[in-house]
């Protein structure tokens, strides 16, 4: 109630960073608020982080303020223990309305967001950002549990956005196996900006490995 009614109050407030229970507080109490997230702040960054597992109404309501909110542009949900599913819808929302959802600005060259254990539906989010972002030129993300759902859903960006600006991209050890790297190759076949890839230590092998060693002759 606190977080919001610092909202009401201050109209000129850009950005929010808030973490912990106060974070999952804000998350649940969005279904109310939406109207007033939506339009009467001009907020700009939302960074949040709760620590604890989030439900689907939670981020329904957040797709929801992503949609009618015109201010806000950059968002960062992951590590919020997010589902899958709701992490597709708030990734179709984010592309559809140019909303970056894990945290990397429009204007930055560059993102290490390698061992902070993210998970598939973090990867989810992290492909909205690549799908709409024109200057991001390197993303580290080794080290992570990121799975098969990321690797679709990462390849889908780079198939969607074949002339972006992304020369690097690290998923070394990222659990991906033998589709999420099929998948990877797949893509790399029609992006033609990607010029660094690191797939090691992801138990790739058969088809995966197949494609992907096609992918780059």
């Amino acid at each position: 109630e606190l977080v919001f009614a610092l909202l009401r109050a201050n109209t000129e407030l850009r950005s929010i960073r808030i973490g912990g229970a106060a974070a999952l507080n804000l998350l649940q109490g969005l279904g109310d608020q939406v109207p007033m997230l939506s339009g009467a702040t001009r907020i700009s960054t939302l960074m949040v982080h709760s620590d604890s597992d989030t439900t689907k109404t939670t981020w329904s309501c957040v797709a929801d303020m992503l949609t009618y909110n015109s201010s806000l542009t950059v968002a960062d949900f992951l590590r919020n223990g997010i589902d899958t599913e709701s992490a597709l819808k708030l990734r179709d929302v984010g592309v559809s309305e140019g909303k970056m959802l894990s945290g990397i600005t429009f204007e930055q060259p560059d993102a290490d967001l390698s061992s902070l254990g993210l998970k598939e539906a973090d990867g989810v989010l992290l492909a909205c950002d690549l799908t709409i972002s024109r200057k991001l030129r390197q993303l580290n993300l080794q080290n992570n549990e990121l799975g098969k759902s990321s690797a679709k859903a990462i390849a889908e960006a780079l198939v969607r956005n074949p002339r972006c600006a992304l020369k690097m991209l690290s998923l070394r050890n990222n659990r991906l196996g033998i589709e999420g790297g099929r998948l990877i190759g797949k893509a790399l076949e029609a992006n033609s900006s990607l010029a660094r890839l690191d797939c090691r230590e992801n138990e790739i092998s058969g088809e995966g490995m197949h494609t992907l060693a096609n992918a780059v002759v």
